[in-house]
């Protein structure tokens, strides 16, 4: 009978890229945060929906680009051009630097 060996190897745990909330908020052009901010006054839909993504960031030290809230909330405030076409990629997709990251 052949005798068997098998290898037991640690499993990967794969930390999410984490960016600091101030480094995320410095993403936006100082004009996108003023519009955004500026929506999120008004009472509508749409200012609602702005507050809400904007209060559900400022309860966090550190925001994970890659959760599914984080890309939709940024990605309709492109919808809405509060962001200009293709910031909502730029913000969410570049790499995190060394200084950015929580």
């Amino acid at each position: 009978m052949t005798q068997r060996v098998f290898k037991i190897e640690k499993p990967v745990i794969v930390k999410p890229d984490l960016i600091t909330l101030g480094f995320f908020l410095l993403r936006l052009t100082q004009a996108e945060r003023i519009a955004i901010r500026m929506l999120a006054t008004e009472q509508t839909e749409q200012g609602f929906v702005a507050l809400d993504f904007m209060k559900l960031l400022e309860t966090q030290t550190a925001i994970n680009l890659q959760q599914p809230q984080v890309r939709q909330g940024i990605e309709f405030l492109e919808q809405l051009t509060l962001l200009g076409e293709g910031r909502a990629s730029e913000i969410l997709d570049a790499p995190i630097t060394d200084e950015e990251r929580a």
